[in-house]
């Protein structure tokens, strides 16, 4: 990996756990450039495509667990030479206080568990092995 000093800019992002956008949108905002995006929820992903700020981003369809480290592979190494960033934010729908229609079946409370398997994607050894 190049020094600090000597990684060229914007920064790539890589987002897990996308939803509808927003973490992107503030990221896009702030300069970075979004390379990839996964999200398993249909509606998430609609709202996210049919943002103009995305248009050229990719939305993909699995479960964090189906990803296989290295479909990625090639993105990351498109992003040599940049700083890169990946994000893993959790959905927010299960813990906050608005949602007040909880389903005894929704599983979204456990994706933050589920997600340490992007822990795996996004680990150092992880970026090392996708080079």
């Amino acid at each position: 990996m190049p020094a600090a000093s000597k990684l060229a800019l914007p920064m790539k992002v890589f987002d897990f756990f996308s939803g509808c956008g927003g973490t992107c949108l503030g990221f896009r905002r702030a300069g970075l450039e979004i390379v990839y995006a996964l999200d398993s929820d249909d509606d998430a992903r609609r709202t996210f495509s049919g943002h103009v700020a995305f248009e050229k981003v990719v939305v993909e369809p699995e479960p964090i667990e189906e990803v296989d480290p290295e479909s990625i592979r090639f993105l990351v190494r498109k992003a040599a030479g940049h700083p890169i960033l990946f994000s893993g934010c959790a959905p927010c729908q299960p813990f906050s206080k608005q949602n007040r229609y909880r389903r005894e079946d929704d599983a979204s409370p456990t994706l933050p568990r589920r997600g340490a398997h992007g822990g795996r994607l996004v680990s150092v050894g992880g970026i090392n092995r996708l080079r």
